[in-house]
């Protein structure tokens, strides 16, 4: 299974070409040392996104903004103009969600956005609880 979390902040400004929008968000780590001393070290973790979900990313997010994504890890190689091989890692996303500011991500009150079937309203539906004993009667 290839699949990918990351909750981080953006980095860059956020530019839509042809329909694909290339980012990079940015993580944090604490841990401590062997002398005791707490230490943070900041991963950054490349990403593209497409289509729909490209223009919506771009439309309302900017640097700066905490999101989770989810999506695959891909690789990509190719040749650089000195003839030298090079390999690109960077996540596709199929998904992603924003997240408020100052949230630990884990009580974030957000909603995915992918490029699936539409959101639909939530079914109402009226109870009471808990049920009373005349819903259980029988009508003899």
């Amino acid at each position: 299974m290839n699949k990918s979390i990351i909750f981080g902040n953006i980095v860059n400004d956020l530019e839509l070409n042809n329909a694909v929008c290339r980012f990079t968000l940015a993580t944090n780590e604490k841990y401590t040392d062997r002398n005791g001393q707490v230490q943070e070290k900041t991963y950054y973790h490349p990403c593209s996104i497409f289509g729909k979900q490209a223009e919506i990313l771009v439309q309302y997010a900017t640097k700066g903004n905490r999101i989770l994504i989810e999506g695959k890890l891909a690789s990509n190689k190719y040749t650089d103009a000195s003839g030298q091989t090079k390999y690109d890692y960077r996540t596709l996303v199929n998904r992603f969600y924003f997240c408020p500011k100052g949230s630990g991500g884990e009580h974030a009150q957000s909603r995915p956005h992918q490029e699936q079937a539409p959101m639909q309203p939530p079914m109402q539906t009226k109870r009471e609880y808990p049920p009373t004993t005349e819903q259980f009667q029988d009508d003899n």
